[in-house]
């Protein structure tokens, strides 16, 4: 092994892996940030089912796997022979110590960037953009993320508006060779320390009240930026919301770093792939006249709301 190989490694293998574990310190923010007057009625949420079992199917798909239909003998999926261009196709090694002692939300997100957004980035670079991409073709032709990429939400800012904390802190983008980038999902960030998502399972019927206080500030950008997708993660837990209409969203189970069964990148590079196939396009004309008339309206109403939380919504979660 050369020099240069041992800080590279296949793409399937940069998906499967757990992420490793980030540094906190002991003096770090006690409550995570929340934009004034966000917030959903839990009555409006439901499971997002099967969709840890549809990224493994997906993830099969890209290897190569199938599923054995019902009327054939045996048991569990056939393989094609595997295809070499995967295990051509590299990106940099991502290391695994990461001693940079973190303690508010803008060092979580410069974690989020590295390890979770920027892998997936150079993934869809080397696998789907440019003439490298079209000579080895690592994946099926009906995977295709060419221009999908984790961004800053400042190069969509006019979807949002002027103020920078009226938009969120992630966006995924679809970019053209003659058009401006397109928002198609946002992304919220927000603290671990100060946020336990697996507290607030969506299992658990009882939490979904303040589960959709913290959702809400993602679903108003979902709803400002049209669109059907969106996650909110705090690194070690991230959840994956699909609007279906104006009072129903579907939340997943929490994906963990350490889960490697489907692991957070699999899942994300699903999730993209979800997202160059389902979102609508977003409404254009900003009038009222020619949004009720938009088809996806059916989607993007008026912010979901149930008024003033109560006193256990507002409590941090330990």
């Amino acid at each position: 092994m050369s020099s240069e190989e041992q800080y590279l490694q296949p793409i399937m293998e940069a998906l499967a892996e757990a992420l490793p574990r980030v540094t906190i310190g002991v003096k770090r923010t006690t409550t995570p940030g929340m934009k004034k007057g966000s917030r959903i009625s839990g009555h409006y949420l439901d499971e997002w089912q099967d969709f840890k079992t549809d990224v493994t199917e997906f993830i099969n798909k890209a290897k190569g796997i199938k599923r054995q239909s019902a009327g054939q003998s045996g048991a569990g999926p056939s393989a094609d022979p595997p295809n070499p261009k995967l295990a051509e196709t590299k990106i940099s090694r991502v290391g695994n110590s990461h001693p940079y002692i973190i303690g508010q939300e803008d060092g979580l997100k410069s974690k989020v960037i590295e390890l979770p957004a920027e892998p997936m980035n150079r993934i869809v670079e080397q696998a789907f953009t440019g003439r490298t991409s079209r000579i080895r073709r690592p994946f099926p032709g009906n995977i295709d993320l060419e221009g999908v990429r984790f961004a800053d939400p400042k190069c969509v800012q006019a979807v949002f508006g002027k103020e920078p904390r009226d938009a969120p802190d992630m966006v995924i983008l679809r970019t053209g060779k003659n058009e401006p980038p397109a928002l198609i999902a946002p992304i919220e960030i927000k603290t671990f320390w100060t946020l336990d998502l697996d507290y607030l399972n969506i299992r658990k019927v009882e939490k979904r009240k303040i589960l959709g206080y913290w959702l809400g500030q993602l679903v108003h950008y979902m709803n400002t930026s049209q669109s059907q997708y969106g996650a909110l993660t705090t690194l070690e837990e991230t959840v994956f919301l699909k609007r279906m209409s104006v009072t129903s969203i579907h939340v997943t189970v929490p994906i963990t770093s350490g889960d490697t069964g489907p692991s957070l990148r699999e899942a994300m590079f699903y999730f993209m792939d979800l997202l160059t196939h389902d979102s609508p396009e977003p409404d254009k004309k900003s009038s009222k006249k020619s949004s009720k008339k938009h088809p996806s309206n059916v989607l993007f109403g008026n912010p979901l709301s149930e008024g003033n939380p109560s006193r256990a919504s507002r409590q941090r979660v330990e």
